[in-house]
């Protein structure tokens, strides 16, 4: 099984729908994608666009980033026209932002797989992600913690780091994602989930939900039993089928 299968089998436990939603890329547009980058496209990127390379479901809605291959197509045939192309050998375009460049492909030293960059003017930027993958996983994790509709977001909490925070949990009976990379942390406990994150490891901050109210509360006092009675702020946040009702509605999918 691919992993992209794994991922839609994933989602499918909190929106039955999303396997039926995605579009796969028609091979058509794989192959007019690899002409303009002028070299093949990794291994796993051509699996993401087997499944949900046209449509994918609204995971990357919220995210501000159009990953349809004709919009990738679109913008390597912008750049062509204009006398720019992308150098294949530094990234490899996979998605176009709304208002930022959007994500590329780029091979890190001492790695096989292709890391995942910010992508700015034709060049790969700021690495935010290890492989594609892991990318993905965590865009539906973060929509599997949102199925009550809400997340809680808790601010810094003082005298830990993120990876002495994940650890405390972890020794409490949290499960650690296997995407989770750096100081990023996906824990998962019971139907409930958090995800700690820290630009400066010092410096962490918490996101928590749950599949359920129960699960939410779950969470949330496992969190408490490690740090205390912290605080927190709710977040409204869209469902995937909420999404793609909104994009239906404005001609997006």
């Amino acid at each position: 099984m691919m992993w992209i299968d794994e991922l839609c089998r994933a989602v499918a436990t909190v929106d039955p729908g999303f396997p039926e939603a995605v579009q796969p890329a028609p091979p058509e547009d794989v192959a007019r994608l690899t002409a303009l980058v002028g070299r093949e496209l990794p291994e796993r990127y051509k699996q993401f666009l087997s499944v949900m390379g046209s449509y994918d479901g609204g995971l990357f809605y919220l995210e501000r980033c159009d990953m349809r291959i004709g919009s990738v197509i679109a913008y390597c045939e912008r750049q062509k026209l204009a006398g720019r192309a992308v150098d294949p050998d530094r990234c490899i375009p996979i998605g176009i932002g709304a208002d930022f460049g959007g994500f590329c492909l780029t091979l890190v030293e001492g790695t096989t797989e292709p890391a995942i960059a910010l992508f700015e003017a034709l060049e790969p930027d700021e690495i935010v992600f290890p492989e594609l993958p892991v990318l993905v996983f965590a865009k539906a994790f973060l929509f599997e913690m949102a199925a009550t509709g809400r997340r809680l977001t808790i601010g810094e909490i003082p005298g830990e780091t993120a990876d002495s925070l994940a650890r405390k949990l972890i020794e409490t009976g949290f499960d650690k994602e296997w995407y989770s990379f750096g100081n990023n942390f996906y824990l998962r406990h019971g139907g409930g989930g958090l995800v700690i994150s820290a630009r400066d490891p010092r410096r962490p901050t918490v996101e928590l939900g749950g599949r359920d109210e129960t699960s939410l509360a779950r969470t949330l006092s496992g969190l408490r039993s490690v740090v205390g009675n912290v605080e927190y702020r709710e977040r409204r946040k869209m469902s995937l089928p909420e999404i793609r009702v909104l994009q239906r509605q404005t001609g997006w999918s």
